[in-house]
């Protein structure tokens, strides 16, 4: 993106290239589209010292806007198929920000939260879940889908689960009971997976208790109940 921007600066510095400047902000607007969104004033020749002038916590925000709207993302090493890890950097940035731009980090996960971008909703429930950012539970607790026995989109299922950590850990695991969805029960199994064996509110004992309810259903088989089951033995 450095380059990228650099490039288009210095040739608008000479009215011999106006043609190629058109041209290459076609060509990039995609990848500059999300600075363009929020640098209101920009003057093209000046575009990168514009976003340099912007603060460090606002270059992260900005930076992090970019990056959630690619993928659904995860700060966990353990992932689904679907997912890709962040890894620690952005780990840092994202503790950085709540550490010493807290207002402004909750300000911007509000503003995921009310995007129609399922990844922006995503990453701001993947931050929100991960951290345990407290001031969010109602803003989360609105988008949680009424509906939750059928289907639900993968956005949903996480701010399910971001919603679990600022609460109880019961209320992920009452939805595994609830949910007739193969696709959500396997989603909600893998939690028990991939949360940290240190964490507090979800024991040994307590996933081994919740897995064990799961596999009492009648009602289950396939994957989920595989998946389950591979579960239970790692635990034992």
């Amino acid at each position: 993106m450095k380059d990228e921007l650099e490039f288009i600066s210095s040739m608008t510095e000479t009215l011999i290239w106006p043609l190629i400047v058109v041209w290459s902000l076609y060509y990039f607007r995609e990848k500059i589209r999300f600075l363009l969104d929020q640098i209101k004033t920009v003057k093209i020749g000046s575009l990168e010292a514009e976003f340099q002038d912007l603060s460090i916590s606002s270059q992260s925000l900005l930076f992090l806007d970019g990056i959630a709207r690619k993928n659904q993302w995860t700060f966990y090493e353990e992932r689904r198929d679907d997912e890709r890890n962040l890894g620690p950097a952005f780990l840092s940035i994202a503790k950085d920000l709540l550490t010493v731009e807290r207002g402004e980090l909750i300000k911007k996960l509000h503003q995921w939260l009310s995007s129609k971008d399922e990844n922006l909703i995503w990453f701001a429930s993947e931050i929100i879940g991960y951290f345990r950012i407290t001031e969010m539970e109602n803003a989360l607790h609105i988008l949680l889908p009424e509906e939750r026995v059928g289907k639900l989109k993968k956005h949903q299922l996480n701010c399910i689960w971001a919603h679990s950590r600022l609460t109880t850990m019961e209320s992920l695991a009452n939805f595994l009971m609830k949910t007739n969805s193969e696709e959500n029960q396997v989603w909600t199994l893998f939690v028990f997976k991939q949360m940290p064996n240190d964490d507090a509110n979800l024991s040994y004992d307590k996933r081994k208790e919740i897995i064990k309810k799961f596999m009492s259903r009648v009602d289950i088989s396939g994957k989920a109940r595989d998946d389950a089951a591979k579960i239970m033995s790692k635990i034992n």
